[in-house]
């Protein structure tokens, strides 16, 4: 017996994205951030700029054809250092979203499909994570001295650890509500027709739950997925702004909203522009999320 289709076909739910406007105009700036983010090195090379080149005879420099947005408080060029931090935050966003939901998704498979004490034991687990204060949690978690747990300094002390660290960090603290609603859609598939009848064939519980719940279950994993982007990238900006996040020589929008806190009032600009790009990212986001959620409902027309 085939499993019932929750989801919808993949053109009609493009056609629906597409009517949602706001979903449709998001999906475009998220593909371009990420464009422009990834051809960043490119970008640099035909401008004739390097971000990490520092001229104090330049500092603060206006737009001009060379230096797109002007220059910073170390005469950086100000425009290939936000597509730089854009490819961190995002790179941190995606990559920790999908950790995430790949973890919430087992943990709410597992509960969901098993019930029981097992049932019982992960969403307390889930609770207690719920309970904690998000913001202590990640400071601390972000300011633990890596060396004293047994990390060989030759990987505490590379540049790309602190990368890494933050990846780690807001995947803990960030499955949750994947594993509440795959839980919920799994109590509900595991009591369907299709669902009894492959137990009744003798179909194994890991086959049952990865060829007919997990396909099944797939429209509230990614919007879900897609909606944890833009709170990601709100926990690394937190961090980075703290000076627990992404560490010099990599750079975040996060972190260049922390070097641009002291400058707020001579070159307000410097903090403007990473603050726009992490607005507009967080708001696209939402707002796709959103789009995304409403084109699968298989209950919308």
């Amino acid at each position: 017996m085939r499993p019932a289709k929750h989801s919808i076909n993949a053109n009609r739910m493009f056609d629906r994205v597409l009517r949602h406007k706001l979903a449709a105009i998001s999906a475009v700036v998220l593909l371009g951030l990420a464009l422009l983010s990834c051809c960043a090195p490119l970008i640099e090379r035909l401008l004739g700029v390097d971000h990490t080149d520092i001229n104090l005879y330049n500092r603060f420099a206006g737009p001009s054809l060379t230096h797109v947005l002007g220059t910073d408080e170390l005469g950086r060029d100000l425009f290939i250092r936000l597509l730089y931090g854009g490819r961190v935050s995002l790179s941190i966003a995606i990559t920790a979203a999908i950790i995430a939901s790949v973890f919430g998704t087992f943990v709410g498979l597992t509960a969901g499909y098993y019930g029981g004490w097992l049932d019982r034991f992960l969403m307390r687990f889930n609770d207690a994570f719920m309970a904690l204060p998000l913001l202590p949690l990640l400071i601390v978690l972000a300011a633990i001295d890596l060396e004293k747990v047994g990390v060989p300094r030759s990987i505490a002390e590379s540049d790309e650890i602190s990368l890494y660290r933050i990846i780690i960090i807001v995947s803990m603290v960030s499955w949750n509500t994947v594993a509440r609603l795959v839980r919920a859609e799994t109590l509900a598939l595991r009591e369907s027709d299709f669902t009894r009848a492959a137990q009744s064939l003798g179909a194994s519980s890991s086959t049952i739950i990865v060829r007919h719940i997990l396909p099944n279950s797939s429209s509230p994993i990614i919007v879900a997925t897609t909606l944890s982007v833009g709170y990601i990238i709100l926990f690394e900006s937190v961090l980075s702004f703290l000076g627990l996040g992404v560490q010099a020589p990599l750079t975040s929008w996060g972190h260049m909203l922390s070097n641009a806190q002291e400058l707020i009032w001579s070159a307000p600009y410097l903090a403007i522009l990473p603050g726009l790009m992490i607005f507009i990212t967080v708001i696209a986001c939402n707002f796709f999320g959103d789009g995304l959620q409403d084109a699968m409902d298989p209950r919308a027309t």
